[in-house]
């Protein structure tokens, strides 16, 4: 444990930790809707489902800041591959695939194991090879 954190630092990053857990468990139900009709290759960008993506990038957009502004580099870069990637299917550049919604878990399994990580050693550093391959 990093000692060298004043206890509201600490705190800080505490409640950072809840938020995102918080968050992660809105984001994962979303994803598997969402990615209903991607399974069954039928997805199309429309209005119905265009809330759900708005609402699933949000979210990683969210967990990204908030972990870049405490220096948890390794979180903050792979919320911003799927925030990215989120964009493309909201703009219509990408169609929506099984793929996709597997590395939106990944990203979300990702994330838990490494907030847990940072509950324990107050940073992600330990987290950059999986980071990298998720990325």
């Amino acid at each position: 444990m990093d000692t060298t954190l004043s206890s509201e630092q600490v705190e800080i990053i505490q409640e950072f930790i809840q938020e995102c857990t918080e968050l992660l468990d809105t984001l994962e139900p979303s994803i598997i809707t969402l990615g209903m009709s991607a399974r069954h290759g039928d997805f199309v960008l429309n209005d119905e489902n265009k809330p759900t993506l708005n609402e699933i990038f949000r979210l990683f957009h969210s967990i990204k800041g908030s972990a870049a502004f405490l220096g948890f580099n390794f979180l903050s870069s792979t919320a911003h591959a799927a925030e990215n990637l989120l964009d493309q299917i909201r703009k219509g550049e990408m169609q929506l695939v099984m793929k996709h919604e597997d590395l939106f878990c990944s990203t979300i399994d990702f994330a838990r194991e490494a907030l847990d990580y940072v509950g324990t050693n107050l940073n992600d550093l330990g987290m950059r090879e999986q980071a990298e391959e998720l990325t």
